[in-house]
């Protein structure tokens, strides 16, 4: 008897003669029916198999394939380190075999990964997890009727950590400093940022932006109101880190101490000092004239601790001079200058060579106070009106500059007029001098006029005032030209004496009412400015430069100053010793 082919609940199944328990089943091929005893059902054979459906009674004596009463866990979220444990029950008629998967790759049994089924309970350990592990994990169970399998997500993840946290930084105005930061884990991250505590947003202001492992964070045009503590806070699933620092803007170097002028002898040591603050680091260098100033045997540079000192040993005439200090960092720079004056065992005594006597001017006008002196360095100029020191003002500017003291008026009043005086010292001397410094104003002179009383009583007699105001324009009117202060000499012209193809200056100072002209003169015919001839007048002085002297150029030169109300003149000879060794020379010869 051949046998009949059935599906049995779902799998292929070759029916001969089956003993089961109490019952048999049995078939012949010429009726091709099956009679099951327990209970009166007939069924034909067909010619495809077919499901056989039984009673629940005889479907639990028979063969069941395995299924899942309970799954394994969806999902699972680790932290390198972690042991993972993957469980699940399964039903089914034995024998049961259970495999799992690892993105469908069968895993074997090692140091990491422990399996077992024990009582209906699928197990998979997964000891100390990397982020390698990471993946899709199945739990299949097989026996000769069927086959089940479920399914697990299994992530690991390693929490975010710093391998580079932000550093406190001094930040240069105006600059786009850029903040960062190196994190490692396992992304994506949820990254944040805040300044004192207030989280900062992409804008024109703030650029955030993450590549790879470098955070950054980019701050345009960095000034006083970005100062302040930044943080950066990196988070995934598994856990968050952060860091903070602290950002100020850079102090451009200043000199709390500057250098101070010192006089020595020739063969001294000298030590110049400056007092140095700013953010660091600084770097100072020091300068005679354009040159830097390197260290040598006599000379020494150093910066420590915000003090830049210049040492020189044996200091000769020629280490006189101005002295620059300058202190450079990202910021900025910043210098300050001194004096080293030099002299031999002879100190000469401060003392004024040239001085004005009296100066007139009309109100409203510009003028100079001009003093020349001589002495040795360091030389201390005072200024006193009236017997009391004159104070600072907008009207009026001091200097002293290459031995000439100077006060320069913009505009004159009448409450200037006074006595002036000028005083200059050294530590062996001391010199002064008084000018009589008179401003002219033209109320003044209208009010004491003729004109104007006579126009006071007129318009006393007629109480009409446009009378005065006509009288008084006609008085003014008048004055202005009779009054007009005509040009002197405040200093003339000194005779000079120079050589063959050398230049000279001759100058003088003027003063007396504006406008005025001046004009030179060799003997009697006017010097018109040209390659050889360069002519200047301003603010009441006045110069005449001869170039490439020849001994044609020698005689008597005048300088003549002329306004509405004058004319004045001064003269100056002019020697050419060149000129003088050629006689001498000429007068030899004939002699022989």
């Amino acid at each position: 008897m051949s046998p009949l082919p059935f599906v049995f609940l779902g799998s292929p199944f070759l029916l001969s003669q089956c003993t089961v328990c109490y019952f048999n089943i049995s078939f012949t091929r010429e009726n091709q029916e099956l009679l099951l005893p327990a209970e009166k059902r007939w069924m034909k054979r067909e010619t495809k198999p077919q499901k056989l459906q039984l009673s629940k009674d005889y479907a639990d004596l028979l063969w069941k394939p395995p299924s899942f009463v309970k799954k394994v866990d969806p999902s699972y979220l680790l932290t390198p380190g972690d042991s993972a444990r993957l469980q699940c029950k399964i039903k089914g008629s034995p024998e049961i075999q259970v495999t799992w998967f690892k993105n469908n790759k069968e895993i074997h049994e090692s140091n990491t990964h422990r399996m077992s089924f024990v009582n209906s309970v699928a197990v998979l350990d997964i000891l100390e997890t990397k982020v390698d592990d990471t993946g899709t994990y199945s739990c299949e169970a097989v026996n000769e009727v069927g086959s089940d399998s479920c399914t697990s997500e299994v992530v690991v993840k390693e929490p975010p950590s710093f391998i580079r946290t932000l550093e406190p930084a001094e930040l240069v105005k105006g600059t786009n400093p850029i903040l960062q930061c190196e994190v490692a884990g396992t992304g994506p991250f949820e990254i944040s940022w805040y300044k004192d505590k207030k989280q900062i947003r992409s804008s024109k202001k703030y650029r955030l932006t993450s590549q790879k492992a470098v955070i950054s964070l980019e701050v345009s045009s960095f000034n006083s109101a970005d100062v302040g503590e930044y943080e950066c806070v990196i988070a995934n699933e598994v856990g968050k880190c952060m860091c903070s620092a602290t950002y100020i803007l850079k102090e451009p170097p200043s000199f709390v101490k500057k250098i101070e002028n010192v006089t020595a002898l020739a063969g001294d040591s000298v030590t110049l000092q400056a007092v140095v603050k700013g953010s660091e680091p600084i770097s100072v260098i020091w300068m005679k004239g354009k040159d830097i100033i390197k260290d040598d045997n006599n000379v020494r540079v150093t910066f420590d601790h915000g003090l830049a000192t210049l040492q020189i040993t044996g200091v000769q005439l020629s280490s006189g001079g101005k002295y620059t200090c300058v202190a450079e960092n990202d910021a900025g720079s910043q210098s300050c200058f001194g004096e080293l004056a030099l002299f031999n065992s002879v100190v000469e005594p401060a003392k004024i060579i040239e001085k004005a006597e009296m100066i007139q001017v009309t109100a409203g006008e510009p003028a100079i106070l001009e003093y020349t002196v001589t002495g040795t360095p360091e030389l201390k100029t005072k200024w006193f009106k009236d017997g009391k020191p004159l104070p600072a003002s907008k009207k009026y500017r001091i200097s002293f500059k290459n031995n000439i003291a100077q006060l320069k008026f913009y505009a004159t009043e009448m409450q200037d007029s006074g006595e002036y005086t000028f005083e200059i010292s050294n530590d062996v001397g001391i010199s002064s001098c008084t000018t009589s410094f008179t401003v002219l104003g033209w109320y003044c002179l209208f009010a004491k006029s003729p004109v104007a009383v006579l126009c006071a009583q007129q318009s006393q007699k007629q109480k009409s005032t446009p009378v005065l105001l006509m009288c008084s324009f006609l008085s003014l009117f008048s004055l202005s030209t009779d009054r007009t202060l005509p040009p002197f000499f405040t200093k003339p012209l000194k005779n000079i004496d120079s050589v063959i193809s050398a230049s000279c200056h001759l100058d003088c100072k003027i003063s007396g009412s504006l406008p005025m002209t001046v004009s030179w003169f060799k003997q009697d015919t006017e010097i018109t400015p040209s390659a050889k001839y360069t002519v200047h007048f301003a603010e009441g002085s006045a110069s005449l430069e001869i170039k490439h002297l020849a001994a044609s150029d020698a005689g008597v030169y005048i300088c003549r100053a002329t306004n509405s109300a004058g004319s004045k003149e001064t003269s100056s000879t002019l020697f050419i010793k060149g000129l003088a060794i050629c006689f001498t020379f000429l007068g030899i010869l004939l002699t022989l």
